[in-house]
């Protein structure tokens, strides 16, 4: 369920939720920063847990960044398939005007 707040509240709601999860997550990294656990990578070397989370957490979202970028990209070329200027001409008259004032 959406709940629509008037904008006057947000602003009073939003930087104190921010804040707080910051803080938490401040909290988080202290916790595995000092844990003193290791985390072994292949055998070859050790990690600390927060350097082996950090490098997790880049690693996934390079990956559904890069995957979303690719499904937007393969839409946007389905869409835009064999079209040219003339069906953009037919949309919206202050583009043809653009369009037809080009050299």
């Amino acid at each position: 369920m959406v709940f629509l707040l008037q904008v006057g509240l947000q602003m009073l709601l939003v930087p104190p939720l921010i804040s707080g999860l910051m803080l938490y997550i401040l909290y988080l990294m202290h916790k595995t920063s000092t844990s003193g656990i290791n985390v072994a990578c292949g055998g070859s070397m050790e990690l600390p847990l927060f350097y082996f989370i950090t490098l997790g957490a880049l690693g996934l979202s390079l990956f559904f960044c890069s995957f979303a970028f690719l499904i937007v990209y393969f839409i946007w070329r389905g869409i835009y398939e064999g079209t040219s200027t003339e069906g953009v001409k037919d949309i919206d008259p202050v583009v043809s005007e653009i369009f037809d004032n080009l050299p």
